[in-house]
């Protein structure tokens, strides 16, 4: 890993769900955005890509099924093989609970954006998805973080 590389772990059953659903037949987009939207390293990988300077966007994109839209099919299955490949990390704890609690407050922050604010729902989907992006990397990156 580079120095200043910081990278978010997906998690392993989700990447599992994904890679079998890329080798059927007629790949099932609809389980697969449900899938990237429960996620922070995925979500976060296709945001930043079509957010990214060489897709030449005007606006910034916030949901996943635009960005799957814009990208199209193949680069985004392009994408996740390549976030299946690089995914090899030591197991703790943490990020087990990292995994289950990120795209639960993503779902709270969405709901409470709908309800009560005029924030847009997809904005705050990718708040509380993102909310706690920094323990994975603490985790990776600080060999005694999961005891701190």
């Amino acid at each position: 890993m580079k120095p200043n590389q910081l990278i978010i772990p997906p998690k392993p059953g989700i990447l599992l769900e994904i890679q079998a659903l890329m080798q059927q037949q007629d790949v099932d987009l609809v389980k697969i955005t449900r899938l990237i939207k429960q996620d922070v390293a995925l979500y976060a990988v296709l945001l930043s890509s079509v957010n990214s300077p060489w897709l030449g966007l005007r606006q910034e994109v916030t949901s996943v099924e635009t960005a799957i839209s814009l990208m199209g099919l193949e680069r985004v299955l392009g994408l996740l093989q390549a976030v299946i490949i690089r995914s090899c990390f030591k197991e703790s704890p943490l990020l087990e609970s990292f995994w289950d609690t990120a795209s639960e407050v993503a779902g709270i922050c969405q709901s409470l954006a709908a309800k009560y604010t005029s924030i847009k729902v997809d904005d705050a989907y990718s708040v509380g998805m993102m909310h706690n992006a920094g323990i994975p990397i603490m985790l990776l990156n600080f060999e005694n973080y999961d005891a701190f």
